[in-house]
């Protein structure tokens, strides 16, 4: 038997303070990380247990990452995002 897992996110809200001349990055980081998770999350999910029945979150919230853009390239800060958003998303859903 396999089970499914069907993830729709309707809002993405990032609460970034990002210096003045760091902000151009910021969308393409943000559409880099989306699409690590998008990636990485059939692989990370697929081994928690199904649920019984269907359920919706209103909210799953990640935790703060602490990130110096002018230290950190954009892939290091997308892989950042997109493996705390997975962690969230496990915490929420998975035992």
């Amino acid at each position: 038997m396999t089970a499914g897992l069907d993830l729709r996110i309707d809002r993405l809200t990032l609460d970034i303070d990002v210096p003045l001349d760091h902000r151009h990055r910021i969308e393409p980081i943000t559409r880099r990380a989306l699409a690590l998770f998008e990636a990485l999350a059939p692989a990370a999910l697929v081994r928690l247990e199904a649920p019984r029945s269907s359920v919706r979150h209103e909210s799953v919230s990640a935790g703060v990452l602490t990130i110096d853009l002018t230290r950190d390239s954009d892939e290091t800060v997308a892989e950042r995002i997109a493996h705390a958003w997975l962690e969230s998303l496990r915490l929420t859903i998975g035992p």
